[in-house]
């Protein structure tokens, strides 16, 4: 772990001893960030709304935080938690929604998503498409400005962003003003050089070819799943919002990262973007203090505060 920041590394060393790349630990993990349903976010307003969920006669439970006594209708942002499609809750993101929240007046949408280990592709998309078109349905109720509507989140949450707007894309009756892929998951391969033996703390090649196991499960063999299952076998991005993005070099998410933000350069995509040296997946949530998360947060927070002060998109 020589490479590593120097103040990442004592709690790198504990990830990594405590992360195991299993279906058990996948299934013990998901069940323990889901102990807490309904957590608040001090200084925030919040409340849960459960929706019909269109796998196997479910609920979708999707947490809506706002700033006390909200006097306005704001910007709305769609935040999909990460966790490798398997893990985590909206719950266990508060600390990366309360970033958001205090960078700009805002209304975040955050939907407990179903993960893998309990259902694989198209679940975790689908029901992220029906939180999104529920919040645009209910948007007076919410109070929410939808021409100011941003989609982002953090690894798997930064994959499903870009899934989701593949999917609006194509369907073209949703408009979203911007949009952040957060060291993004979007490639399935795990071939290119950042992912090949990265054995770094947090994710890395063993447990980043298990995500994709589990979450591609449904799917046969294919070189080139779905686009809106792994957003990195689409080469045109031509079309998508603004973006923001940042990633460590040290993350295996790395290379796809850079290769998404060259192709929304290719496709005239505006995209503020940086690369944090010596920083493995997830620094900036796992050491929060450490210096270059603080500029991460801050590079995050500024770029979410422009943009909900500059882009707007109008609905069709």
């Amino acid at each position: 772990m020589a490479k590593i920041h120097p103040e990442l590394k004592a709690r790198g060393r504990v990830l990594k001893a405590l992360l195991r790349p299993n279906k058990f630990f996948f299934h013990f993990y998901h069940w323990l960030s889901n102990r807490n349903p309904d957590a608040q976010i001090k200084g925030f307003d919040s409340n849960t709304v459960f929706l019909p969920s269109r796998h196997d006669n479910g609920s979708l439970r999707v947490r809506i935080y706002s700033p006390i006594a909200q006097e306005e209708n704001l910007p709305v942002l769609l935040y999909l938690h990460g966790g490798g499609y398997a893990l985590n809750s909206p719950e266990a993101a508060h600390r990366e929604i309360r970033h958001l929240l205090m960078a700009t007046p805002c209304v975040v949408v955050a939907p407990c998503y179903t993960k893998s280990v309990l259902a694989p592709y198209p679940a975790a998309i689908d029901d992220c498409e029906d939180a999104l078109d529920w919040l645009i349905a209910n948007a007076a109720e919410l109070r929410i400005n939808t021409d100011k509507l941003a989609i982002g989140g953090h690894s798997a949450g930064g994959g499903l962003t870009l899934a989701l707007l593949l999917r609006l894309r194509d369907r073209g009756d949703v408009s979203v003003a911007f949009q952040m892929p957060i060291y993004p998951m979007i490639d399935h391969t795990s071939a290119s050089d950042s992912a090949r033996n990265n054995a770094m703390p947090v994710w890395n090649t063993k447990l980043n070819r298990l995500g994709w196991d589990l979450y591609l499960s449904s799917l046969p063999k294919l070189d080139s799943p779905p686009k809106d299952a792994a957003p990195a076998v689409e080469s045109d991005y031509t079309g998508l919002p603004p973006a923001l993005s940042f990633v460590g070099d040290l993350d295996p998410f790395l290379d796809e990262t850079r290769a998404m933000v060259s192709r929304f350069k290719k496709a005239g995509v505006a995209i503020d973007y940086q690369e944090f040296p010596n920083c493995y997946h997830a620094f900036d949530l796992i050491v929060p203090t450490a210096e270059p998360s603080k500029k991460a947060i801050k590079f995050m927070q500024e770029g979410f505060r422009r943009a909900m002060e500059k882009y707007s998109a109008p609905q069709p």
